[in-house]
């Protein structure tokens, strides 16, 4: 059997403003805490902190998603007159750069004698603490995770610097501050050249470097 449906094509479009808002209202509201700007990694569907162990969990790839999602939020809001997107480009930039701040601390915070609260070479946990950016703990510092982060400030950087020329430099400094080659493989002949995708505290170090390509 072939099925017909006749959609109105307004109502389609109806239907994706509303999933972009919803959307990039969990990325706006959720980071909650204005020490960090930084992006929880999930909510219970009741949104009960109390009930939630990870409430304080952010994740640097969502964080990353967030920032792109700024410059999509920019460009809705247009002339201002849309009344689902009343968030002007200027507070949007000034989320931007306050996770750019924050990033940037963390990363200058980082040392080389085996400390590793605030991450390794640049490169950041997968999951941190929204409050103060350290660690969460019992996770890796992510390859994945801040390639994400990064293309989302590296984005938001360029989008916004119009708008606040601080972001686009705090993006590139980002970038510039993490020692890629320091996560590839120059070791192994089986995977010579190629990416660890983790690394751990302590004895683990580049463990379960590259098996994979799941993500």
């Amino acid at each position: 059997h072939v099925w017909t449906v006749n959609v109105n094509p307004h109502d389609i479009q109806q239907i994706l403003n509303d999933i972009i808002n919803r959307a990039f209202n969990y990325f706006w509201r959720e980071p909650d805490n204005p020490a960090t700007g930084f992006v929880r990694d999930r909510l219970l569907v009741n949104g009960d902190p109390a009930a939630d162990s990870n409430y304080e969990k952010a994740s640097m790839a969502a964080t990353g998603f967030g920032l792109s999602a700024m410059c999509v939020a920019a460009k809705k809001y247009g002339d201002g007159s849309d009344p689902d997107w009343q968030v002007a480009p200027e507070d949007l930039a000034a989320r931007v750069e306050l996770i750019l701040d924050t990033l940037l601390r963390i990363q200058s915070n980082q040392a080389t004698d085996g400390d590793a609260t605030w991450g390794k070479s640049g490169f950041f946990y997968h999951f941190v603490n929204i409050n103060t950016g350290e660690n969460w703990p019992n996770v890796e510092v992510s390859s994945i995770d801040t390639a994400i982060l990064v293309a989302g400030a590296l984005t938001a950087g360029e989008y916004f610097k119009d708008v606040n020329p601080n972001v686009s430099s705090k993006a590139k400094q980002l970038y510039a501050n993490i020692d890629w080659n320091s996560f590839v493989d120059y070791t192994s002949n089986d995977h010579y050249g190629q990416f660890y995708k983790q690394w751990m505290p302590g004895a683990q170090g580049h463990n379960n470097g590259h098996l994979d390509y799941n993500d």
